[in-house]
């Protein structure tokens, strides 16, 4: 049963971020990680010569300089199977992302977070959060709305 707790936790808060990111709550999201926390592969995919941003507190920075030009996010987060071992775990999560950043079109984003989830006294929190790129295109196409 207390499995099934953790799972539901993690869950959480992986739902967490992902809803922060749908409202450009940065400070949300980055409160989702550890304080040492690990973002993996995000400043890279982006074209930053940076591998980590490590450190809650560099993260809410990379996260409000790097995204303040989004209009819009909209991820939809599907968490894999969730492996528990004590205060740790690891998981895969399946992301898709539409977004639109400011003076260009929208573009989608497929992809996947390596996750390692640590429990704190706060509870479950992302040490490391790797995002692995699939695919980042924009739709040819008139929109309707």
């Amino acid at each position: 049963m207390e499995d099934l707790a953790n799972v539901y936790a993690i869950e959480r808060l992986v739902l967490a971020y992902a809803t922060a990111a749908n409202r450009r709550d940065f400070r949300a999201m980055a409160d989702t990680f550890d304080d040492n926390g690990r973002l993996v592969g995000m400043a890279e995919m982006m074209g930053l010569n940076q591998e980590a941003i490590v450190g809650r507190a560099d993260i809410f920075s990379f996260f409000s300089a790097a995204l303040e030009a989004v209009e819009y996010i909209f991820q939809n987060a599907q968490l894999g199977p969730v492996m528990i071992d004590g205060d740790e775990a690891t998981a895969q999560v399946m992301l898709t992302e539409l977004a639109r950043w400011r003076g260009q079109n929208l573009s989608v984003f497929l992809g996947r977070y390596e996750d390692r989830y640590i429990r704190t006294p706060s509870g479950w929190r992302f040490a490391e959060r790797k995002l692995v790129p699939t695919t980042l295109f924009q739709p040819s196409g008139q929109f309707l709305i």
